[in-house]
């Protein structure tokens, strides 16, 4: 039936379109022009015959099958309006109209899913029609059975509930699901997509988990809390912004200049409780310090030396009073064998070898043995990280007796120990040298001067209990020459795994509120296990967003396991362009995931065109790396991938208005400064005037003492010749005036100081000229040539 109409009925549908139109005719003539209120009727029944005449036409025309679906219940409710507004018994006209609308409702389920539109079609008919016999006089033999049809509707409805409810939950249902997800969007996420998956309503969700204190609150003021002390804002898909949850990871890649600190930077601006960040640049401290201050101290960590002393930033983080500049001895907490063996092992970690290196691991592990051992021995004894470094560099017997010494008295709990550095201070040459040479890299911090005075002894050295207690924050900072890279790296791990500790004795086992790490260049400073920490980490309370290069780094750095399970724990990933690993972006290619994109054939012969649908790659590797500047591509693991804009750090609208209050107090200043200069320059005027009346005053009192200077009878002034015989009246008014330009031209007449001037040059030249010509009639040339 879903064919077009045939020849036979081509000629009848015609007919029957133009006898609905003649009648939509007649009907609004009769509207406009009846002579009577009876007529006026007609012709409104009519037009409205007619009207619906012409729509089934239309339909018709389009479709025979659907057409009659779709014209069947418009008649029907026609029928029940007419019905309705003749009286008909029984409530006829209501029946009819129930019976139009649910035979449209009925054309719409179907057309929409057949499998469940046609159950639920079904069970409403079923209902209908029981509801129907129900009213149905009681002598009628029909009305006896109406029970079974409404109990069969139930029954049908509850069956095509349950199917679907099993179909949607079956792995064949959640298989389909995914392959329908983003069959309208190119296989993207749709604003559905993001609200389903990652939205702030599934962070809010997660409220009373991330947030132990907030199980004791009543549901609506868990939903006044502001969205941003349970998770960050990732980016926005349409109205609706793409939210991580505090107990779920971040990472960002994307190479230099492409945007990915000022996207971290909107999380250290707005993470509700303590911050620890990491960088090698001073973008993230210089931006973000003056909002952080406001919520607590700011510490910060500089070995390398990246604050220049006496620049402008220095001066400003050193008059300001909620800036402190701490320090981290690596021997604090090592009398404790636990202690001494996490820092040893963050040391060595520090130096970055590659994971490739098998004989490397080899060598890292004898090292790590050693060095925990000489940690222990030094943190015991009182001894200082110099003597460390000589105890590597020269293992001398001196150096073996002290280390036995502290050891031997740290009592049996430092037996292992004793033996490692036993075993190393004997073993034959070739192996210690080896060994040295592995610990060497990581204390050649020791050789930064920086770097030495931010480890010594003394000072403000960090307390994490502090900085969780008054949300303080904590700037790391590193260059990338991997000497300071061993002791950043031994400072955060060492800040992780204290404030876990400290998680362990909370309500929950979660630090509430929870910690931020911002880990920026996390494969050049940073080289903590990143791995095993994000897989135990946010159930503690501590999340982490990590930022590096590419992933080819981060394989570089920790390994393909360590990097594949990383990039496992972390529920959002975020990708900016201009990759140019092939590798990379065949991976994040594969992990975008494929699309079903339609596929048409046509038949040149016969004309004949087919369509079919075939599977592939939402986004080609070309494509991936070709992401424009400002936009990112972020794969979560709750909804399809978007490609969405960067949050530029500088686009926040509290930065903009920040921004502009200082413009406008800088064009204020200028403002100031201008109107100063007006004021100013209204003085001098002013100044310039009084000036003026005294020489007016001078003039007319002892201008009668020009003349003889002058050896003129006459001095002219303002085009008028006065005579010197002939007093001016200083009642005159032009006497002032007369006797200022008589001044004037005497002294551009006269000008003595010029004529001074011309007599020394004169002088003078004529000297060089005499010198001139005396030395040139002594040179040999000119004495041949005479």
């Amino acid at each position: 039936m879903n064919r077009r109409p045939t020849a036979r009925e081509g000629v009848v549908l015609p007919r029957f379109g133009a006898a609905s139109v003649a009648a939509t005719v007649l009907g609004l003539v009769l509207v406009f022009w009846a002579p009577n209120a009876l007529a006026v009727r007609a012709g409104t029944w009519t037009a409205t015959v007619g009207g619906v005449g012409v729509v089934t036409a239309a339909l018709l025309f389009w479709r025979v099958g659907p057409g009659l679906l779709l014209a069947f219940p418009l008649w029907v409710g026609l029928a029940g309006v007419i019905a309705s507004r003749t009286g008909a018994p029984g409530h006829a006209g209501a029946w009819l109209i129930t019976g139009g609308v649910l035979a449209a409702l009925s054309v719409v389920l179907v057309w929409v899913n057949r499998a469940v539109g046609s159950g639920v079609t079904f069970a409403a008919w079923l209902l209908y029609t029981g509801s129907l016999l129900r009213i149905v006089p009681a002598r009628a033999s029909a009305h006896a059975y109406w029970w079974l049809l409404i109990a069969a509707g139930v029954l049908a409805l509850v069956a095509t509930v349950a199917r679907v409810v099993l179909s949607r939950s079956s792995s064949r249902g959640l298989l389909r699901k995914l392959h329908r997800a983003g069959r309208e969007t190119d296989g993207l996420a749709s604003q559905a997509d993001v609200w389903r998956g990652a939205s702030a309503r599934v962070v809010r969700s997660k409220a009373a988990q991330v947030r132990p204190s907030l199980d004791e609150v009543s549901r609506w003021k868990r939903r006044r809390v502001p969205l941003s002390e349970l998770g960050v804002k990732v980016a926005r898909v349409g109205a609706v912004g793409i939210w991580s949850s505090a107990e779920d990871h971040t990472i960002t890649f994307g190479g230099p200049r492409k945007g990915k600190t000022q996207q971290i930077m909107n999380y250290a601006v707005e993470a509700p409780g303590a911050l620890i960040t990491t960088s090698t640049k001073l973008d993230l401290l210089v931006h973000t310090y003056p909002r952080r201050a406001k919520r607590g101290p700011v510490w910060v960590f500089d070995p390398s030396g990246i604050v220049q002393p006496g620049s402008q930033l220095a001066g400003q983080l050193d008059g300001d009073e909620s800036v402190t500049f701490v320090r981290f001895n690596p021997l604090v907490g090592c009398e404790l064998a636990a202690t001494a063996m996490d820092r040893a092992a963050d040391l060595i970690d520090g130096i970055g070898r590659s994971k490739h290196d098998g004989q490397g691991e080899r060598w890292d592990g004898f090292a790590k043995q050693t060095l925990q051992s000489l940690l222990h021995a030094a943190a015991i004894g009182g001894y200082s990280m110099y003597d460390v470094q000589q105890w590597v560099a020269h293992p001398s017997d001196q150096a073996k007796r002290d280390v036995l010494f502290e050891l031997r008295m740290a009592g049996p709990e430092a037996a292992g120990m004793m033996q490692e550095a036993t075993q190393f201070f004997e073993n034959n040459p070739n192996t210690q040298s080896s060994i040295s040479t592995t610990i060497m890299p990581a204390l050649s911090w020791l050789s930064v001067p920086s770097a030495a005075a931010s480890a010594a002894p003394g000072g403000q050295q960090f307390d994490v209990q502090q900085l969780l207690d008054e949300t303080g924050t904590v700037y790391l900072l590193g260059a990338e020459d991997a000497k300071t890279s061993p002791l950043v790296t031994a400072l955060t791990a060492d800040l992780a795994r204290r404030a876990k500790s400290i998680a362990a004795g909370m309500p929950g086992e979660r630090l509430d509120p929870f910690l931020t790490m911002v880990l920026d260049e996390a494969a050049l400073i940073c080289l903590i296990p990143l791995d095993r920490w994000s897989g135990d980490f946010g159930s503690r309370g501590i999340c982490m967003h990590i930022a590096a290069q590419s992933r080819a780094q981060m394989r570089e750095r920790f390994g393909d396991a360590a990097t594949g399970a990383l990039l496992t724990n972390t529920n959002t990933k975020v990708v900016f362009g201009g990759t140019g690993d092939d590798d990379d972006l065949r991976y994040w290619s594969t992990l975008a995931g494929e699309r079903e994109e339609p596929a048409i054939t046509r038949d040149r012969a016969t004309g004949s065109r087919s369509e079919t649908t075939r599977r592939t790659a939402v986004l080609n590797p070309g494509q991936t790396g070709e992401l424009r500047a400002g936009q990112m591509l972020v794969i979560s693991n709750n909804m399809p991938p978007a490609i969405v804009k960067a949050r530029m750090y500088y686009r926040r609208w509290d930065v903009r208005t920040e921004r502009y209050a200082h413009t406008a107090h800088r064009v204020r200043a200028q403002l100031n400064a201008a109107g100063g200069r007006v004021k100013d320059l209204h003085a001098a005027r002013a100044f310039a005037r009084q000036v003026d009346r005294f020489g007016e005053w001078m003039l007319d009192r002892f201008g009668w003492m020009l003349a003889p200077l002058t050896g003129d009878d006459q001095i002219a002034a303002g085009g008028t010749v006065v005579s010197a015989n002939t007093p001016v009246s200083s009642t005159h008014p032009g006497h002032a005036r007369v006797r200022l330009a008589a001044a004037l031209t005497w002294l551009d007449a006269a000008d003595p100081l010029r004529e001074l001037v011309a007599r020394v040059r004169l002088n003078s030249s004529t000297r060089k000229a005499r010198a001139a010509l005396a030395a040139r009639t002594e040179r040999p040339v000119d004495q041949e040539v005479k």
